[in-house]
């Protein structure tokens, strides 16, 4: 997985997240491809692969949206618990 770092010195906290939601959907992009790669080396017929395909990116869509709604928790209120974040 490679590292990303941005720069977000004067953007807004809507901008900032955006640039991690956009970071995050590259991730996911490239892990998807990983995995398509995987799965069709292993012999998967094109109809099991478009279906685990479905629902790894339903999986990772999930995945995101609670990342990234967490992110925005904890960025609003600094100070509330999360086991999550810990």
């Amino acid at each position: 997985m490679t590292v990303e770092t941005f720069d977000i010195t004067g953007k807004s906290l809507d901008e900032a997240m955006e640039m991690t939601a956009a970071s995050i959907d590259k991730h996911i992009a490239e892990q998807l491809l990983r995995d398509e790669v995987f799965i069709a080396d292993r012999g998967a017929t094109k109809r099991e692969l478009a279906s685990f395909m479905e629902d790894r990116k339903r999986t990772l869509d999930t995945w995101k949206t609670d990342v990234i709604a967490e992110i925005r928790r904890g960025l609003d209120e600094p100070t509330a618990p999360s086991a999550k974040l810990q």
